[in-house]
Parts: C-alpha cells; structure tokens; sequence
C-alpha cells in the first residue's frame, strides 16, 4: 500500500462517529435557535419596551359609553406590551359592556390601540325596566344621565318584532294631530292598548286595529267633557265607549 493511502485511512472518519458528531451540531444549533427565539419573545413582550400607552376610542359619543370604555381599558396591566395584548379577549369584554352595541380593536404599530365603537341606539323604553333598541332588540343598561325618548312599549320579549312593527304602523297616525303616541302595549291575548300624552288610554282589541284608531280620530271632538276622559275602548262595531275619571276602568 502506498504512502498516500496509508495517510487518507489515517484521516477517515468512522460512520458511527459522524453520525454522533452530526447529531450534536444538530442539537446545540437547536438550543441555540430555541434560546435566540426565547430572548426575542421576551424582548417583544417586555411591556416596558414596547408598551401600549395610546388608547384612541372613536364613535363613543355618549359620557357613560366612554366611560364603560375606559374602565376597561384602566383595567390592563401596566406592563401590557404590544404584542403580550390579547385583541380577541379585550374586544369581548368591550363588547360585554351594556351601552356597546359593536366594537372593533385593532392595534395600530408601535405602541397604540384603537377602539371603534358602535353604541346602542335607543328607539323605546320597554317595559318598566329595559330598553329596546332600533333593531328591535331588547338590552338593560343604567340610564342615569342619558337622554332617553319619550317612548314605552311592552309585551312579550318573544314578540317584541312585532310591537315595533305596529307601533311604525300607528306612529303616521299621530303625526299630524292633536295627540302623541307615548305607550303602546301588546297584552298577552295579542291585543294592543294605546296610551297618548294626554294620559288617555285606548283599547283597541286585536282586529281593525288602524281602523278602529281611524275611527277615534275623526269622533274624538264630539266627546264631552275630555278633561274627565279616562280612557275609551274601540272594541266595538258602531260606536266607542268612554271611561270618566274616578270610575271603574276596564279591564
């Protein structure tokens, strides 16, 4: 065997060594990969390097809808960087609030947040206690300090579609005379009572319900004296039938 033979034998690496060998770069490349992911993921959440310190709300009009805002926002940690933020999270406890009809969050590179808010807009009170908003959807929300209409509907939650659909019916009605509309009220049999800002009250029954209001309209100057009406009732082919102050009301 020649001389530069015996020296590439010398210089061969065993199979089993390179494969041990290859494995290890394998490994401490990997830590090393794993290790710089580590630091960066740290850097990036580090709340004191890129902290999310500019919070810009639009659309919130109302005092009480920024402030439900607001004490949301307050209540992130004071470290929150821009990437540790959970948008997901924060846009559903937003959208929790009672005055929020929608919201959208979107971070905004390096260090701001923007809120976009769509508040509920209130087309009647319903019931005694709730609201009713003008997508026919009912909602309770505190109600201090908010202008509210001078509106109260009522009846089943389940057919609140179509309280709102006959009140859109009625409301022409009153546009143009002496009498506001201001309660409207589907009983559980499914007949409507009607409430003016006089403080009349109108039972109309569940049939000929425009008809019948129709009807009372174009009679009402006849009946004397009104400051003693205290309601009428519609509920009849021919004619109305009137309740004086002080007696009994139907029921």
């Amino acid at each position: 065997m020649g001389r530069a033979a015996i020296i590439r034998k010398q210089f061969q690496i065993p199979g089993r060594m390179r494969f041990w060998s290859g494995l290890l770069f394998f490994v401490v490349v990997l830590i090393l990969v794993l290790w710089g992911g580590r630091q960066v993921k740290d850097w990036l959440y580090d709340g004191s390097r890129l902290p999310l310190n500019k919070f810009v709300v639009q659309g919130a009009q109302r005092p009480i809808v920024r402030a439900e805002i607001e004490a949301v926002l307050q209540g992130l940690p004071k470290t929150t960087s821009f990437f540790e933020l959970n948008v997901d999270k924060l846009q559903q406890q937003l959208a929790a609030q009672p005055w929020v009809y929608q919201v959208a969050v979107r971070k905004q590179w390096p260090e701001r947040l923007g809120v976009y808010v769509t508040e509920q807009q209130v087309m009647a009170h319903w019931g005694e206690q709730q609201l009713i908003n003008r997508y026919g959807e009912i909602f309770s929300a505190p109600t201090q300090g908010v202008k509210l209409p001078d509106l109260w509907l009522s009846g089943r939650a389940d057919e609140a579609d179509k309280v709102v659909a006959m009140y859109h019916q009625l409301q022409p009605l009153f546009q143009s005379g002496p009498f506001r509309l201001t309660h409207l009220t589907m009983t559980g049999r499914g007949a409507w009572i009607v409430e003016l800002d006089n403080g009349w009250k109108l039972y109309v029954g569940q049939q000929r319900v425009m008809e019948r209001l129709q009807r009372f309209l174009s009679v009402y100057p006849q009946i004397q004296p009104q400051q003693q009406i205290a309601y009428l009732d519609l509920r009849y082919d021919t004619g109305i039938a009137v309740g004086w102050k002080n007696n009994k009301k139907v029921s």
